[in-house]
């Protein structure tokens, strides 16, 4: 995996010098989400200082926050995002609204 490879396949503008820059932050960012990107042969423990940083880096883009972890090797790859719980509830109300599933 590249972050390059991984943002073409997010629709995500790949930032230079991985968001290092003082305007643009986090690896790469679509229209909603400012995104860091996470590669590993096995695992990645999410931290609170992790997920700080992508939030902030979010809040300076005014974009929402992603953390898309990629695990394993050799073309066998898991791909997971995390979000927020808002953003979860939102996307999850959206995805009801549109397939005519009523809460019960």
């Amino acid at each position: 995996m590249t972050e390059k490879d991984e943002a073409a396949r997010d629709s995500a503008t790949l930032h230079s010098n991985s968001g290092r820059g003082y305007i643009q932050k986090g690896d790469a960012s679509n229209e909603v989400f400012c995104i860091d990107y996470k590669e590993y042969a096995e695992s990645f423990g999410v931290s609170r200082g992790v997920w700080a940083k992508c939030t902030a880096d979010a809040l300076k883009m005014r974009k929402q926050p992603a953390l898309k972890l990629v695990l394993g090797r050799d073309g066998h790859k898991t791909r997971l995002w995390v979000i927020d719980d808002v953003m979860f509830h939102d996307m999850y109300a959206a995805y009801k609204e549109k397939h005519g599933i009523e809460s019960g």
